[in-house]
């Protein structure tokens, strides 16, 4: 896994080996979502409105947040190469609204490449910076559910 922070944009690479096709479902059927995300922490539950203009929002708990509230709406759907929505937090220690995250799938050799990124924080550098550490583990999980390392 390769992460670069730009000036704005936290930006990872991750190699999954599993088609493009089976990446695209779990970052998109709730009840993979819901099962990935809850690895190793309380279980998230999720909903999501799959088109253009759909709503999503995951409500979970854990240890360095508390209680928390992720929402947003659908910007970019194309399967399975690409992901896009907005992104707003709501939580005891945070509160971010109106950033993009945004998923993009490439075949590679019997596998995928995904680059997530996560973009318009518009000076909200603390929450940046927390995002920056928690990608990664995300990431993880998500390749974990896959079958990966």
């Amino acid at each position: 896994m390769r992460s670069v922070a730009a000036s704005d944009a936290i930006v990872l690479d991750i190699e999954i080996a599993a088609h493009p096709s089976r990446v695209f479902t779990a970052l998109t059927d709730p009840v993979q979502l819901a099962a990935w995300w809850s690895l190793d922490q309380e279980p998230v539950a999720w909903e999501l409105d799959l088109r253009i203009g759909g709503k999503w929002r995951a409500v979970g708990r854990d240890a360095s947040c508390g209680e928390w509230v992720l929402s947003g709406e659908i910007l970019e759907l194309d399967p399975p190469r690409a992901l896009a929505y907005s992104w707003s937090e709501h939580s005891s220690s945070k509160t971010l609204e109106g950033t993009i995250v945004r998923y993009e799938l490439t075949p590679v050799g019997s596998g995928t490449r995904l680059r997530l990124t996560h973009s318009e924080f518009r000076g909200a550098m603390a929450a940046r910076q927390e995002y920056q550490g928690g990608w990664p583990g995300i990431c993880r999980r998500l390749v974990a559910h896959l079958g990966g390392a």
